[in-house]
């Protein structure tokens, strides 16, 4: 997809392993291994920091990880 860009983000403790946009959606993304958390502080603060962007858990609890790896990005991006 051109034009898609990948970069992370952080906020003094909160941060977000890996943002993807195009110049329409943005997508915060978190990799997890181990247990299922409920607690998610930075993709809590990226939602509040950035109102209409998306998020997605890859890995434990989340979308797995070769369905992530297989996905376009523009079905990611929705």
């Amino acid at each position: 997809m051109a034009g898609a860009v990948v970069h992370w983000w952080r906020n003094r403790n909160f941060e977000v392993d890996f943002v993807l946009s195009n110049y329409r959606r943005t997508l915060a993304i978190e990799a997890k291994s181990g247990r299922p958390r409920d607690n998610r502080p930075g993709l809590d603060a990226f939602m509040s920091a950035f109102l209409g962007s998306r998020v997605l858990i890859v890995g434990s609890g989340g979308m797995p990880l070769g369905e992530f790896l297989a996905a376009p990005i523009e079905a990611l991006l929705g």
